[in-house]
């Protein structure tokens, strides 16, 4: 196959390196190294970047956080999974859960929908781990995994942008980890990544719209880890869904990889601190 993405997924995997990746492991989209056996390139340009440092005269504290996006190719990815072993590497991170509800529950028995009841006129919030910590679901596996504070933002398709507003409205540490697709049509994350299933070739439209920010590709595993015939077939699948189009050169990274990825992220955090810009502002995306 002769396609930037195949050739990228399959040497990610086999550890081949072609083209070196600076330092912060933002090198140009189109240039491709494989540090390690992973993928470290594909950083977007810097137009995209929010501008967050505060007018002169205007404290720290004003400076809006670090936003790290991850987001799902379809439900049951390992999106959460991934979001808790970021905050485990992210010490006082915080944390943000996008809930899309539904009236109708998508059409189906309203009581199958588990957040129908909170729908209303406008976005809920909730704050603090009295009002988001539950075991076992979502917000409470990253109260466990360390997050300083969490924050549930249930909206309907029309209140995505608001909730997220919200949501980061209330985030007091430097960075938060955002579990969501939605909301990237309405702002640009620091850093986005997109998680998949090797085993499961889906993708849902949401994910196809923030396949276009994505700076990161994450197979998950579930633990079971990837077998060399599921990596074939994915890459397969990526090709003939014509995505290596959508999302040339994009780095692949796995459970081996966590460090990499981590790393990376930390040199995004650190750039978007030392931009210039005025304080709690986000740069409006380009919806398609």
């Amino acid at each position: 196959m002769s396609s930037t993405f195949f050739r990228g997924l399959i040497f990610c995997f086999l550890g081949r390196r072609e083209a070196p990746a600076d330092p912060a492991g933002r090198a140009g989209r189109g240039r491709i190294g494989w540090p390690g056996g992973l993928c470290r390139a594909g950083a977007r340009g810097d137009t995209w970047l929010a501008p967050r440092r505060p007018e002169r005269g205007a404290a720290p504290s004003e400076m809006r956080p670090t936003v790290i996006a991850v987001g799902g190719f379809s439900s049951n990815t390992g999106k959460t999974t991934l979001v808790c072993e970021l905050l485990r590497a992210l010490p006082g991170w915080e944390a943000v859960k996008m809930t899309r509800g539904h009236y109708r529950s998508c059409g189906k028995d309203p009581q199958a929908c588990c957040v129908s009841h909170l729908l209303g006129e406008e976005a809920v919030v909730r704050t603090g781990r009295a009002e988001t910590y539950a075991p076992g679901k979502d917000t409470g596996r990253y109260w466990d995994a360390g997050a300083s504070d969490v924050h549930w933002a249930v909206v309907t398709e029309r209140q995505v942008e608001a909730g997220f507003r919200a949501a980061l409205a209330r985030v007091k540490a430097p960075g938060v980890v955002v579990e969501g697709n939605s909301f990237l049509r309405f702002a640009e994350a620091d850093f986005a990544i997109l998680v998949a299933r090797a085993d499961v070739l889906k993708l849902k439209p949401t994910a196809r719209r923030a396949l276009t920010r994505a700076d990161a590709l994450y197979l998950s595993d579930a633990g079971r880890g990837i077998d060399p015939s599921q990596r074939a077939a994915f890459a397969e699948w990526w090709r003939a869904r014509g995505l290596e189009e959508v999302a040339p050169a994009l780095p692949v990274y796995t459970r081996e990889g966590l460090p990499q990825l981590v790393s990376r992220i930390e040199s995004a955090h650190a750039l978007a601190r030392s931009r210039p810009g005025t304080p709690d502002a986000l740069t409006p995306a380009h919806t398609p």
